[in-house]
């Protein structure tokens, strides 16, 4: 004789998935700091002093951070002055860097001239990066 299948028991409802983590809060990301020159000229300021100190600070609190300074000019009679200008402006923070202790195989240089379209440009940004 054949035996009734047995009943089963029912299933246990399974618990709904966790929900989604909000999503993370975006940090705005800050300007990099900015090294403001007078027109035409490639001397630092007490401001621009007080700028680099604390990019030398930074540097020198993590020795994996490195420093790219994008230096701009929109001062000069042609486009190789203005590069010239650009060049001499992000030598003069390098050199300040260097004097602070920063190694100079830390800090990278590009003498960038001019941005079309944009305002007054006599400033030296200097980008930190961190590498991992």
């Amino acid at each position: 004789m054949v035996e009734p299948p047995q009943p089963t028991p029912p299933e246990t409802p399974k618990p709904p998935p966790p929900a989604a983590a909000p999503p993370a809060a975006s940090t705005p990301v800050a300007a990099p700091p900015r090294v403001i020159f007078e027109k035409g000229a490639a001397l630092l300021s007490n401001e621009a002093r007080t700028v680099l100190d604390g990019v030398a600070a930074t540097l020198q609190a993590d020795a994996a951070t490195r420093v790219l300074l994008k230096a701009y000019s929109s001062t000069g009679s042609s486009i190789s002055e203005i590069r010239r200008l650009s060049l001499k402006r992000g030598v003069t923070v390098r050199d300040y860097l260097v004097a602070k202790g920063i190694q100079s195989t830390r800090i990278d240089l590009q003498p960038l001239g001019i941005k079309p379209l944009e305002g007054p440009q006599d400033y030296v940004e200097a980008v930190l990066d961190r590498k991992r």
